[in-house]
């Protein structure tokens, strides 16, 4: 299992930035406060996070913009930051980062991953934002 400071170096992902540069999406001990916070905890954020895949996945039937900036404001801890990449590509990124911060177990296959243990069951696994 990766250590926290495995997790804490993840590089993370980069998307365009409105102004031209980059965003990083990286999911640090900051970052994962500010997403408890918006989401409740981080299985929330996994919710939250699998709901834009899903949405993604089935061509964006429902508005996205804005749940999507919410969760790009959370990890960046950057109040108001846009991005010059389309919704697909920052959907992508947020996911490639969130599996970088907890890669899977030994064991388990290649995007068989499992987000940090719920907070309501020691050890138990939550259920992981998965690519499609």
């Amino acid at each position: 299992m990766p250590s926290e400071a495995d997790r804490l170096a993840a590089e993370g992902t980069r998307v365009d930035g409105a102004d031209g540069g980059e965003v990083a999406l990286r999911f640090t001990l900051r970052a994962l406060k500010r997403c408890e916070d918006r989401y409740g905890t981080l299985d929330g954020t996994v919710s939250e996070l699998q709901w834009l895949v899903d949405q993604d996945a089935r061509g964006n039937p429902e508005p996205v913009a804005d749940r999507l900036l919410a969760m790009v404001e959370a990890v960046t801890g950057i109040e108001g930051v846009d991005t010059g990449s389309n919704v697909s590509q920052v959907i992508s990124a947020l996911l490639g980062a969130w599996l970088e911060a907890f890669p899977a177990p030994e064991g388990k296959a290649e995007g068989e991953t499992t987000a940090p243990p719920s907070r309501g069951t020691p050890g138990g696994a939550s259920p992981s934002p998965t690519a499609t």
